[in-house]
């Protein structure tokens, strides 16, 4: 009887699904040894005996196992061997715009797909494109219908055998949209029922939808569902994952993507702070290869643009031949004791000692930023301190004042006076708009500015979304989707006030609502682009108005300025025009939370050097 022999390599994946585990078989020389660590690092606990190295990493260099010395007795686990082979027949498939649109109707005529009269000339188009791709990235802004292209995509892969399953991760306000365009579009009915069941149990259904918390919760499940039949996985707003393998949800996304038959991204922010949120979307998608192709995220953007123009299909504003929707930045002076509380907070920060690092006394003193985005609109924010469902990076305490402090006595005195100026103005405004028959959406990062205006606006019957109104309705209040409702039908109900975190994706109210106003915005280019969609979008027929409230002379000049390089640096990226009317809103004015730029513009407001 031939005893089998041992195997000399033994490769499979780790229990995350993130990297490979090469094991040493007993026959492995130490040469031969090296020559694969030397290749795919020494990461594992028990490098002499066990590799790990990320699966982007194996895919790039798997070509050295093609000179092992010991060929016929190298084991592969067979889910990774079919993820390889798999990976490895992606194709790309060269066309014009003409034959891929022929081919788009062609696959989709007498399918399930019953809107094919209804999609636009742009979609037509990135659909083809799409079609092209082994894998997709749509950065279409919103309101293009990333949805109805993605599920003509979905349809077409369907006919042709490619895929037969669906799986949407996506955020919570995006369900709606998703179910009313399956419902629409398909032949196919997906019910409110079968997305609870989805989360909870993934069902024997073809279309599931999920969140991002909950496909981190719910990984094994999900990949056995992926793994089961082929099947198309979709990313709706992919930035929410750009944290890549250093965020929970990133991991989750990235560890399922590669038992996939096919893999896109939809978000029309994909790279809102700099050139490196690209990273992790490109290999999402692409696994190797689209990381690749970024060789240096320091780079010119208008470098970088061209190194990932063919990995992309992309709507812009203009092709939606939209109204403008100009932005007005409103400066206002702040009342005397306001600014004397400001410039006072300013001077605690701005006098570091002479013998220490600016960076490192910044970062000893992180909380400074939210303490002046506070005070720039309202300085009794820095007494009450935040709300539990403020963002969760702009979590800081109550600010210190010692009894007897200049800073404690400033506050005392400001009790004594009325609404800090922003207030006034956004009432202003939307009491003028009301009165023309116009509803208004404010927005703020912090919770007590909301709840504040609420009480000051009541007249009105404000709506209002924040991370603390419930998702479902229960007998504590209305839920989110209550609220909205309200104020897209309501004819009582003339503003809703909510913060970008938890409204800034994903929804329409552009048939209600025209009018915006930015009672404070933060560093995140992502939450002030995503904001704007929500009221500027395919199906608008009046130009937008779009205000942003400025304090003059604080952290608010400093956003300003830096959202308008990140969005302009945007614009270049996708080579998209329409984002510079955002980027330069007027003449007047040029997560972490902040990047290394943003730190520098801050130390200047600061005066630290």
């Amino acid at each position: 009887m031939t005893m089998r022999a041992e195997p000399s390599l033994s490769l499979s994946f780790t229990t995350d699904y993130l990297s490979v585990e090469l094991v040493r078989g007993p026959q492995v020389i130490d040469i031969e040894w090296a020559r694969i660590q030397a290749v795919f690092g020494l990461g594992g606990p028990h490098p002499a005996k066990v590799v790990e190295t990320p699966l982007t990493v194996f895919l790039e260099e798997i070509g050295i196992l093609s000179s092992w010395p010991h060929p016929e007795s190298v084991h592969w686990n067979p889910t990774l061997k079919d993820v390889i082979e798999r990976h490895f027949k992606s194709y790309v498939v060269e066309a014009t715009d003409d034959q891929r649109n022929d081919d788009v109707v062609h696959r989709l005529s007498g399918s399930r797909f019953r809107r094919l009269d209804t999609l636009k000339s742009f979609q037509v188009r990135d659909v083809g494109r799409l079609l092209t791709l082994p894998h997709g990235l749509n950065f279409s802004v919103p309101g293009a219908g990333k949805t109805r292209v993605t599920l003509a995509v979905y349809e077409a892969e369907r006919v042709t055998g490619r895929v037969d399953r669906l799986l949407i991760i996506a955020p919570n306000s995006a369900f709606e949209a998703w179910l009313s365009e399956i419902s629409d579009i398909l032949d196919l009915h997906v019910s409110r029922g079968d997305v609870a069941q989805v989360e909870d149990r993934f069902p024997r259904a073809e279309i599931c939808i999920i969140n991002y918390p909950r496909l981190a919760n719910r990984l094994t499940e999900a990949v056995a569902w992926v793994w089961e039949r082929p099947t198309m996985l979709v990313l709706d707003e992919g930035h929410r994952a750009k944290r890549g393998t250093s965020g929970f949800w990133g991991r989750a996304c990235l560890s399922l993507a590669q038992f996939a038959e096919r893999r896109d991204v939809l978000t029309g922010t994909p790279a809102p702070q700099s050139v490196a949120d690209l990273i992790p979307l490109l290999q999402f998608a692409h696994l190797s290869g689209g990381p690749t192709r970024i060789q240096d995220v320091t780079a010119p953007v208008s470098e970088v643009a061209i190194q990932i123009k063919d990995l992309y299909v992309r709507t812009n504003k203009a092709e939606l031949e939209l109204p403008p929707a100009p932005v007005q930045m409103r400066y206002l002076p702040m009342r005397p004791l306001h600014g004397e509380i400001y410039r006072a907070l300013r001077g605690i920060y701005g006098n570091r000692p002479a013998n220490v690092d600016a960076r490192g006394y910044f970062a000893r003193l992180g909380r400074v930023t939210f303490y002046l985005l506070m005070a720039a609109t309202n300085p009794m924010l820095l007494r009450a301190g935040v709300e539990p469902h403020d963002p969760i990076e702009f979590l800081v305490p109550p600010l210190d004042l010692p009894p007897g402090s200049n800073l404690a006595e400033l506050f005392d005195r400001y009790d004594d006076f009325g609404p800090p100026a922003k207030y006034e103005e956004a009432m202003r405004i939307v009491k003028e708009n009301a009165a023309l028959g116009r509803k208004t959406l404010i927005w703020s990062t912090f919770v007590r500015n909301l709840t504040s205006l609420k009480l000051a606006l009541s007249v009105m019957q404000p709506a209002l979304v924040y991370g603390g109104v419930p998702l479902g309705s229960n007998s504590l209040g209305p839920s989110r989707q209550e609220e909205i409702d309200r104020f897209r039908h309501d004819p009582d109900c003339w503003v809703m006030l909510a913060n970008p975190g938890s409204l800034g994706e994903g929804l329409s109210l552009h048939q209600a609502c025209q009018d915006a106003i930015y009672l404070d915005r933060s560093f995140n280019a992502g939450h002030f682009l995503q904001s704007v969609d929500r009221i500027h979008r395919l199906g608008l027929d009046i130009p937008a108005r779009i205000t942003v409230l400025v304090s003059e002379g604080t952290i608010d000049t400093v956003v300003a300025s830096r959202l308008a390089v990140k969005v302009g640096n945007l614009a270049m990226l996708l080579e998209d025009t329409t984002l510079h009317a955002l980027a330069l809103p007027d003449e007047e004015t040029a997560a972490t939370l902040l990047d290394q730029d943003d730190l520098q513009a801050l130390f200047e407001h600061l005066s630290i050097r």
